[in-house]
Parts: structure tokens; sequence; C-alpha cells
């Protein structure tokens, strides 16, 4: 048998340390992010390893999606946990001297990456994961001794990964050069979450035969709209909000539906509001994208949503507030149906309000629903590929790892 010719698979694989507050099993767009990347990061030569916190009833070591995982014992008030957190991790690192660390978010992830530089000199990245007042930056300064915190990562950080425009700015404006930045988006497996195959995708906009069809995968969901949130159940998120105000939708779609799916300390304040469903944390999110009507979300602060990513990969027409990455990734009236957020003079009320609004208009032309999923799909084939994700990663990985010897 002939030997491969590809240089890059005859070379040792770049080792890196993904460095996350949580993981699987809990489901956050960090999370199901870094799980779908890490085959396509093994084919390209990586190796990961993901060191997270230790939650009851989970083993300390297993191997999801081919990444070794190792959860690190974090038991107390918050603050041991965090430093628990911080020091098991540094343990693990300073032992296994991976080629280069990987920190998803700027507080104990990148604290923790930071202190192992200052040990060992390896290089690591920065993902942050928000923009704006309740964003990653704006969080460490708020925190205790938080200027200080701030001022080492702006020292040893090797390279800062922004998700969004918005945080680019953000990185720049905190002084952060060009060189040290790099913007790589997140990406959605657009195989996985796609369209369904039915009259109401292929442009028919019959929608009673998309409902009926719709039955033959969920036999208890209605025919008639349903309306989608994934996320969060949290404040900034603004769930609760949208499920109270649902009556202005039922006053002109009195069969319409608002189907929850996530976690979160406010999911009680769900129960018994009309035609409000709490799904919970649910493992058929790409069927529940696939068959509803629209995907909403009111949330005042994201970096790049991966759920809605994933609504548009689906083809899913979304209604979401212009936040975070939303205006890198679609335009209002184009491939999506974007709403201004707060501000001076604009409550939280007049967002959710607009929202609703425009939920009502959506639902009364299934036409203009069919239109901005089909384009909104088309818009996330072309530039929010998982693979192309991987592949930006793959090479900051290969160009940091390599660029010091192994010890």
């Amino acid at each position: 048998m002939a030997m491969s010719s590809n240089p890059e698979r005859q070379t040792e694989p770049v080792t890196v340390a993904m460095v996350i507050q949580n993981y699987l099993p809990t489901v956050g767009g960090a999370e199901r992010q870094l799980h779908s990347l890490n085959p396509l990061f093994i084919d390209r030569g990586i190796k990961p390893t993901v060191y997270t916190r230790s939650r009851p009833g989970q083993p300390p070591t297993e191997t999801l999606n081919g990444a070794r995982v190792v959860r690190v014992k974090c038991v107390g008030p918050k603050p041991m946990q965090s430093i628990m957190f911080v020091l098991g991790t540094l343990w693990h690192l300073v032992r296994s001297r991976p080629d280069v660390v990987h920190a998803y978010d700027t507080l104990t992830p990148s604290l923790t990456a930071g202190l192992n530089r200052l040990v060992t000199g390896t290089p690591y990245m920065t993902k942050l994961l928000r923009s704006g007042e309740l964003g990653d930056l704006n969080r460490l300064a708020e925190k205790p001794l938080g200027k200080a915190r701030l001022g080492l990562l702006k020292r040893s950080v090797t390279k800062f990964v922004a998700i969004s425009h918005d945080l680019e700015h953000e990185l720049s404006d905190r002084g952060i050069d060009g060189g040290r930045r790099v913007f790589i988006p997140n990406g959605v497996d657009t195989e996985r979450f796609k369209p369904p195959t039915s009259v109401a995708a292929t442009g028919n906009t019959d929608v009673g035969a998309h409902w009926t069809a719709r039955r033959d995968v969920f036999d208890d969901w209605p025919k008639a709209p349903v309306v989608v949130i994934v996320g969060r159940v949290s404040p900034e998120k603004r769930v609760i909000e949208l499920a109270k105000s649902w009556n202005r939708v039922l006053s002109n779609h009195p069969d319409a539906w608002l189907y929850v799916v996530g976690e979160g300390p406010l999911s009680p304040q769900l129960d018994g509001l009309a035609n409000v469903r709490f799904l919970g944390r649910r493992e058929d999110v790409p069927t529940i994208l696939r068959w509803s009507d629209v995907y909403v979300s009111a949330s005042s602060a994201e970096g790049l949503s991966n759920a809605l990513l994933e609504a548009m990969a689906s083809g899913c027409p979304c209604v979401v507030t212009d936040v975070g990455g939303v205006a890198d990734v679609m335009t209002d009236d184009v491939d999506g149906q974007i709403v201004g957020p707060e501000g001076p003079n604009r409550t939280p009320e007049d967002v959710v309000e607009d929202i609703t609004d425009r939920i009502v208009k959506l639902l009364s032309d299934p036409g203009a629903r069919i239109d901005l999923g089909r384009k909104a799909r088309r818009a996330v084939v072309e530039r929010y590929s998982l693979t192309s994700t991987a592949d930006s990663l793959t090479q900051e990985y290969k160009t940091l790892g390599r660029s010091r010897a192994k010890p």
C-alpha cells in the first residue's frame, strides 16, 4: 500500500487543551459548538482535551465525540469552586503540557490559561462569547480584582478569537491590536440542521399540509403555528417577558403556540401561561427547529448565537433582537426579521412588543415565512458552515502550537 503524501498526516497531532466552565451534559451554545467541532479537529490533526467543572453524578474522565473530557472537582460556595477549578485545571495543564490552550470566555478559563502561560510558556487563545454590557470583557472588569485580571488578560493572551464584528470592535477599543485578534465566527452543521422535505419547505404555502406532515414526527404538536425559543431561560434572554406577552399574538392567532426549549432558573415562571409550552432540555433540537414555523429570540446580549445559526440552517424564519453578531449574520427583511434593541428612549417592553408584532405578521403570511427561511438557509450554508470554523481554528492551533518546541 502506498504511503500517504499528505505532510499534515505524517506529523504528530497538535495537542490543544480546551478549558470551558461547563460541558455536556450541560447544554449551551458554547458547549454544543465545541462538542460538534471536536471530531473535525481530530480529522485535521488536532488532539483536543476538554477541561471542565465536575457535576454530581458525572465521571471524572470520559470520551465524548472523540475528545477526552476531564472534569475537575469543584465543591463548596461559588468562590471556592472557582479557585478549585483554576488550581485543579492548572495542575493538569502543567503536567500534560499541551501545545496550545484554548480558553472559552475571559473569566476562570482565561485566568487558568494565563497562569499556565506564566509557568510553562504555553500560548493560549481566548474566545469571547458575548459582547455588550453583559459581555465577557465588562463582566470581567466587574469581578473582584477585575481590573488586574483584565490587565493580565490583555498582556498574556496570545490570540483573541472574536465571533462577531461587535466583539472585534470591543477588543480594539480595549487596545488589543489587530495582530492579536482573529475573527472566527461560530459555525453550524448544515447537514444536521436542515429544512424538512415537505410541501412547506419546497415552496408550497399550504401550511395545513405542512402541519399534517409534522404530526408524523411529533404526534402531540398542534395543527397550528408553533413559534420556538431555544436557549437558557435566564434574565438576559427575556424568555419570560416574551411568554407573558404571548396574548398579543393570541389576539390575532388564537391557536398559535410558543414552545421553549432549554434550561434555566426562571423556567418555573412559564407554568400556567396560555399556549406556552416548556419543553426543557431536548436532544432533538434539529428536528424541533426543522418543524417549527418561526424561531424567536428577545435576548439583550449575545456573541454569535448558535441557536440562531441552527434555526437559519433549518430554514426556520427568525425574529431576533439586534444584539451581538446578529447584523453579521442576517439582513432585516431579507433573510430574517431584526428588531432594534433597547436604548435611552426604548424600553425592554418596547422590544418585546415589536417582536410580537413581527411574529403576528409572519404567521399571517406563509409565503413570507418560506421566503425568509430559504434565504436564511442559503446565507448560513455560504458563510457559516461548521467546517469553515474548524478550518480557521485548526490553522490558528497549528500556527501557535508549532511556534514553540515541545518540552
